[in-house]
């Protein structure tokens, strides 16, 4: 395969190693069947990341240019700046996560000046869609044969699947940063002109696309299309494609039309969920009100929703309204059993640990501070990625960033999020291989 042949064996014996690193890191971040598997290819690529600067006798590898990391730094240093403010040990804790969470970006854009990475990482992700959907199949053969598969937690929710550790919500984070890896790889002229390559990346592409739709996350199948709608505009504008962007608009809706034919799995276990997500931006709001420079802190939210936020009354009105016709108890026995509904529902949303909703969980967790630096970092990043697009807009792998970044911020306004460890290690790592690329100005585009 003459793909295979420019990649792997034209390499240098150093760029094979690198290209292998990162084939793990991508693809036990994105895939995350077990922790394990994350830690022993983070810390294979650390150890080398060591070794080529001991080699060199210097740390010089991981400079970059300010702009690459500077929303980066804003946003992990106003979290945790809030938190250490606030004094709350637990919460300084949480924000020193976050910190450590995106190494991944560290390690990748070390990597990325060492070798030309851009089809490790496609590979990476191809094995990953590909491992992680054939374990979606399984789960749907053996439900459809009758076994119990049951959460809570895990990869079977009400109908809904994950894949190995992750339930459906958080498998639907890590899809929509993967997939626009191998959506965008296509563009790729050597991908497009190797029948076997292209055919096996479109294969993986539908899989991964169907266990999307498994999942049942209509956040993320939104965040998927929107960000893709917004890379794909940005491509068509930058090489004055107008036809071509109305031609893709028409396959987009018939796309929406496929899926809203089709039904979205789990629509009968979420009575409650959208209702229960406006009150929560109420509670995160009035939360926010009466704790706006540094919030209730990133571990306190769950216990203040609880013990003063919760709109208890909204709650009541809606079980009776949704289960009972809106009537009131004509007996003590009715008044009994509404009333019994009534603080199940108000138990149940008071152990939510977190909004759904990213925006609101930092501006109520740390206040103007990090609600304020979060919205920095998306913004900050959408228009540094447009601007790279701008000057390079046929190099595949900088739609894969902004089409990830706008797909998990999108996903965010009514789910987890980055607030997801494994979804924000997985956008870190997104982020630190497209934004310093110097091989992009030292070769011709692939396209």
């Amino acid at each position: 395969m003459d793909l295979v042949k420019n990649w792997w064996y034209t390499s240098s014996k150093k760029e094979k190693t690198v290209q292998v690193l990162v084939v793990l890191l991508v693809f036990t971040y994105s895939a995350y069947i077990n922790n394990a598997s994350i830690s022993i290819a983070a810390g294979l690529a650390a150890a080398y990341i060591l070794y080529d600067c001991y080699q060199k006798k210097s740390f010089s590898g991981f400079r970059m240019a300010r702009e690459n990391w500077l929303g980066l730094a804003v946003f992990l240093g106003s979290v945790l700046l809030a938190s250490l403010l606030l004094g709350d040990k637990p919460s300084i804790h949480m924000a020193f996560k976050y910190v450590y969470w995106a190494l991944p970006f560290l390690l990748v854009a070390y990597l990325g000046k060492l070798a030309d990475i851009r089809y490790a990482v496609a590979v990476g992700g191809l094995l990953s869609i590909a491992v992680t959907s054939v374990n979606v199949a399984y789960l749907h053969y053996l439900l459809l044969h009758g076994h119990k598969l049951v959460g809570p937690g895990g990869p079977v929710v009400g109908g809904r699947l994950g894949a190995f550790l992750s339930n459906p919500n958080h498998y639907s984070v890590l899809l929509i940063c993967t997939l626009p890896l191998l959506l965008c790889f296509y563009m790729d002229k050597k991908l497009r002109s190797n029948p076997l390559a292209s055919t096996f990346s479109i294969t993986v592409t539908i899989l991964g696309l169907w266990s999307l739709w498994k999942t049942g996350s209509r956040g993320a199948m939104i965040g998927l299309f929107a960000g893709g709608l917004s890379a794909f505009a940005l491509f068509c504008f930058f090489q004055k494609q107008g036809k071509l962007f109305r031609n893709g608009l028409t396959v987009g809706a018939a796309i929406v039309a496929v899926v809203l034919l089709a039904g979205i799995q789990g629509g009968e276990i979420r009575k409650y969920s959208d209702a229960a997500r406006l009150r929560q931006l109420k509670s995160c709001y009035a939360m926010w009100q009466d704790h706006k420079l540094l919030g209730v802190g990133l571990e306190n939210w769950q216990k203040e929703y609880a013990a003063h936020y919760v709109l208890k009354d909204e709650i009541r009105q809606e079980v009776l309204q949704r289960y009972f016709g809106g009537k009131k108890a004509a007996t003590k026995q009715e008044a009994d059993r509404i009333a019994a509904w009534q603080n199940a529902a108000i138990k149940h949303e008071s152990a939510y640990p977190t909004p759904h909703n990213v925006f609101a969980w930092f501006f109520s967790t740390t206040g103007a501070l990090g609600g304020i630096g979060y919205l920095l970092f998306v913004v900050y990043y959408c228009k540094l990625l447009c601007s790279r697009i701008k000057d390079n807009s046929k190099e595949w792998i900088l739609y894969v960033g902004i089409w990830a970044l706008l797909a998990i911020t999108i996903h965010g306004l009514v789910d987890v999020g980055i607030t997801n460890k494994e979804a924000a290690r997985l956008i870190f790592l997104v982020l630190g291989i497209v934004l310093d690329l110097r091989y992009i100005e030292k070769e011709e585009t692939l396209l």
